[in-house]
């Protein structure tokens, strides 16, 4: 593994772990806070999640999803 790979996967931990530790309700929150972005089709932003900037989408669900 290359020290980038490396890195790369101990950001990732610590995003992932970031997001894991928060409530549904928390993460709902972090969204509707998101400075928004140009879409076509549902809604991208942009969060700060451990001092990163971080796109999120939201996209409608399917009657069948729900």
């Amino acid at each position: 593994m290359t020290i980038c790979d490396q890195k790369r996967s101990a950001m990732h931990a610590l995003y992932s772990h970031q997001l894991a530790s928060k409530s549904d309700a928390e993460i709902c929150a972090l969204r509707l806070a998101a400075k928004p972005l140009a879409s076509s089709w549902g809604s991208v932003g942009i969060i700060n999640l451990a001092g990163v900037a971080v796109v999120v989408k939201t996209i409608p669900l399917t009657d069948l999803e729900r």
